[in-house]
Order: structure tokens, then C-alpha cells, then sequence
């Protein structure tokens, strides 16, 4: 199996290729979400930047703006987010918590 660091370097060395707003999320996305927890009513928002290794890494954001978290299509939020699109809802659990995620932006 390739590593992790030889997987990111040939994703990387493809080029990132711009997201139009109404394309599906797919790897290369940076995605804007709302996360609203569904028992509580905690709204937040967050970034996630889909690359195929990586997950939980912490990044900061384009112009020092903010912070984008990785996430993989491997990964449950991953696997639901991918082919959706800007306006898009979903629901996961995750560790016992049921969450629904809005998909606000795609850069």
C-alpha cells in the first residue's frame, strides 16, 4: 500500500482543479457547512477540505482566513458529502450524536 504523504504528493501533482458552486463535492473541494446538532439545536459552522489521505489534519485557511479541517471520502462525513451539492442536507451519527449537515459553499 502507498503511503500517506506518496498518495497526497500525487493528488497534488494532478493539480487542484477550481469548484464551481454548483458542481457535486468531490476530492480537491473546500466545502462550507452548517452542522446543526439535532437534539441540542448547536448550530456551527465549518470547512472541510476533501483530500484523499489526511483526515483530522487542521489547516489554515486561504489568506490566513480561518481554518479548514481534512476529511476523506473514507470517513463517514466524507462518504455522505461527496457527489452533494450547495443546498444539500444530510444527517450522520457520530459517536452517538445525531447531527444534520447543510452544505453552504463549495470553493
Amino acid at each position: 500500500a502507498k503511503r500517506e504523504v506518496d498518495r497526497l504528493i500525487e493528488f497534488a501533482g494532478k493539480g487542484l482543479r477550481p469548484f464551481r458552486r454548483d458542481a457535486p463535492v468531490g476530492l480537491g473541494a473546500m466545502v462550507d457547512v452548517q452542522v446543526e446538532e439535532v437534539e441540542s439545536g448547536k448550530l456551527e459552522e465549518r470547512t472541510f477540505f476533501v483530500l484523499p489521505v489526511g483526515a483530522g489534519a487542521e489547516l489554515e485557511g486561504p489568506g490566513g482566513d480561518g481554518f479548514l479541517s481534512v476529511i476523506t471520502p473514507d470517513s463517514p462525513v466524507g462518504r455522505a458529502l461527496v457527489g452533494r451539492r450547495v443546498g444539500d442536507s444530510f444527517e450522520t451519527e457520530i459517536q452517538g450524536v445525531e447531527r444534520e449537515w447543510t452544505v453552504m459553499d463549495l470553493v
